[in-house]
């Protein structure tokens, strides 16, 4: 009962490593190495794109709010930064 059991699991292990064996190959290989960096690369820019469009966003709102403001008003005034913002 016991030998059984023991083969049981051997040939388990085997299909297990089997399994192993291909996953790595797969990941190993040039194509899908290339089409991840692809992927990769293509959302970098996309979340890159969003966080800038953010920050630009709340930049823009904040100059905005801070123009109200006497002192700031009159450098942002001079710099012609809300001309640039308004385009």
């Amino acid at each position: 009962m016991k030998k059984q059991k023991s083969d049981a699991q051997t040939k388990n292990l085997a299909k297990g490593m089997e399994r192993l064996a291909m996953g790595i190959e797969k990941s190993n290989s040039m194509w899908f190495m290339a089409a991840r960096g692809i992927i990769y690369g293509v959302f970098t820019v996309i979340g890159a794109t969003i966080v800038a469009a953010v920050l630009l966003g709340v930049l823009a709102k904040t100059i905005n709010t801070a123009s109200d403001i006497p002192i700031i008003g009159d450098i942002i005034d001079k710099t012609q930064v809300e001309s640039l913002l308004q385009k």
